[in-house]
């Protein structure tokens, strides 16, 4: 069965029962903070060895930078600096460092600056942080000229008020639609299925949405990726887009698509966050297959957009507001 039956088959599957998806019937209108959970320290361990692994059989320093995204123990950090004193580019350390608000990131962030560091690289390597430290040096970079588009990536992760205002003024100083599509992976309440849906509409790449959808396995986000690839969206983003998936049509989909003959290493990159043995078992499968060791490496525990499996949002008040359902949309 190809990637296309596929498709048509779990649209078909669902076709009778999509008037009954609704969002809950109370949706919860509070104050939240985000906080991004930590690696289970087993499945940390074992992706920092096969890192160390894929390292020592000549994979890209960039994307091992890059995989090490939201990794704040002492191994992670001497990997960092190991990196950087064999010449690794800094910023592909800068935007490795997404999820990171210790002191010990905000101080290698300055550094790294401080020794010529593209802005716009640091800004993306923000992606997950919430913080007033984060806002400050957003605001800072944007206004020293650092690439808009490069910030919005690095809004990955963050759904409230303050991020979806500079969302807006980014795309008024003509920020990337592209790194603004991408940068909304993770998000899976209505106004960014509506960005998403106007972005597209504007001429934004199917296959950076697709990249998007990056953590997602609601309902919509699957109607989405259908739409998507109906409309000649790279497979390959597609199969990054499947980060921090587990279910079972998650797997059909990776083994649809390998099928088809997508990129091995797209697939890799799109087990982000996965630490099941079937996981590691296709990890294996792929190397052995010819998949590029660094997209392997970036599919471990996720780069600067794929972490966002692991953002999660606490609730701050109790307050509830009833609402009417809503179906999931069928259409852009």
């Amino acid at each position: 069965m190809s990637i296309k039956d596929f498709i048509k088959l779990t649209a078909e599957s669902e076709q009778d029962n999509i008037r009954d998806i609704r969002l809950p019937l109370k949706e919860k209108k509070k104050k939240t903070e985000i906080i991004i959970e930590k690696i289970n320290p087993d499945f940390e361990r074992r992706a920092l060895d096969f890192m160390e692994k894929l390292l020592a059989k000549d994979a890209s320093q960039y994307d091992v930078a890059i995989g090490l995204a939201g990794m704040d123990n002492e191994r992670a950090w001497t990997m960092r600096k190991q990196l950087l004193a064999n010449d690794a580019n800094k910023i592909w350390v800068a935007i490795g460092l997404a999820g990171l608000d210790s002191e010990q990131a905000w101080e290698m962030r300055k550094q790294l600056l401080a020794k010529g560091a593209d802005a716009g690289c640091v800004a993306a390597g923000l992606a997950g942080l919430d913080s007033e430290q984060a806002w400050e040096m957003r605001k800072q970079l944007l206004a020293k000229g650092a690439d808009a588009g490069f910030i919005a990536t690095g809004l990955a992760g963050l759904d409230n008020e303050r991020a979806w205002k500079f969302r807006k003024q980014l795309l008024a100083k003509s920020a990337s639609k592209n790194d603004v599509a991408v940068g909304l992976a993770g998000l899976d309440s209505e106004r960014e299925w509506e960005m998403r849906k106007q972005l597209l509409a504007k001429g934004a790449d199917a296959g950076c949405v697709a990249a998007g959808l990056a953590g997602l396995d609601s309902e919509e986000a699957w109607e989405f990726r259908r739409q998507l690839f109906a409309k000649g969206a790279n497979a390959g983003f597609i199969a990054a887009g499947l980060a921090g998936l587990d279910s079972e049509r998650a797997w059909e989909m990776r083994k649809q698509l390998l099928a088809e003959g997508v990129d091995k290493g797209l697939v890799a990159a799109g087990l982000a966050g996965l630490d099941s043995e079937r996981a590691w078992a296709m990890r294996k499968q792929l190397l052995d297959k010819g998949a590029d060791k660094g997209q392997v490496a970036r599919g471990l525990t996720g780069d600067y957009l794929t972490f966002v499996w692991r953002i999660k949002y606490r609730e701050l008040e109790d307050y509830k507001e009833e609402r009417e359902p809503r179906p999931i949309r069928r259409s852009f």
